[in-house]
Parts: C-alpha cells; structure tokens; sequence
C-alpha cells in the first residue's frame, strides 16, 4: 500500500511559506552560510556582506525570530551562529539542486556539535 503525499508531508503551510520567503533573499542566504560555519560578531559579519551593520541588523532579526540563528553576548559584543538541522538541510538540497558550490555544502553537512569558542571577529 502506497502512503499519499499527505502523509509524507505534515507541515504548517503557512510556516513553510514563512520560512522559504526568508530564503528567498541571497543576503539571507549568505548570512546563513556564514553562521552555520562559525560564529561572528555584527561588525565582521557585516563587513563580510560589505553591507551596514543597520541592514544586516535587520535581517538577523527576522532569522533570530524564526529560530534560524540564535545569538550571545561577549562582553559589548553580540554574537550570532546557528546550529540549526533546518538550515544544514536547506544549505544540503540547494548544494544538491546544484543552486551552490560543493565545497561550501561539504562543510554545511557536517554533524552539528556542540560549538567551541571561534569567533570571527573583525580584526581576524
């Protein structure tokens, strides 16, 4: 007996529209290859972008808020990484719709473990 797509697939519709609007935006996205890897403070991770610290403010708020990355603090500095399944698994299917390279997947899928302390911080 054959299962239907209905039961291979339970999800809220309207929080899998949510979450694929947010990974919509290349910014995002790149925000997201970079978090999932390591952890960054806001100065670096907006260098990085090459954007203003005011607009990827923005854009990790929208992340923190659907739990994609999650942040500390170091002393003055905010820190922002992700140890998220879904966003390893999101960065693993686009690698396999070929939408990314490889390389950067290989590092995506490796097993989420318990992060040491390696911050990339501006002067890095």
């Amino acid at each position: 007996m054959s299962k239907t797509t209905d039961q291979l697939y339970t999800f809220n519709p309207k929080t899998a529209a949510k979450l694929l609007s947010l990974m919509s935006s290349p910014l995002r996205l790149g925000i997201l290859q970079r978090v999932i890897l390591q952890e960054w403070d806001v100065n670096a991770l907006a260098s990085d972008l090459k954007i203003s610290q005011s607009a990827l403010s923005q854009r990790l708020s929208m992340l923190r808020e659907t739990k994609l990355v999650t942040t500390r603090r170091s002393a003055q500095q905010v820190i922002y990484s992700s140890d998220s399944a879904a966003v390893v698994s999101m960065l693993e299917t686009l690698a396999g719709l070929g939408l990314m390279s490889r390389e950067a997947s290989s590092v995506a899928r490796r097993e989420i473990q318990p992060r040491k302390s390696r911050i990339r911080s501006k002067a890095a």
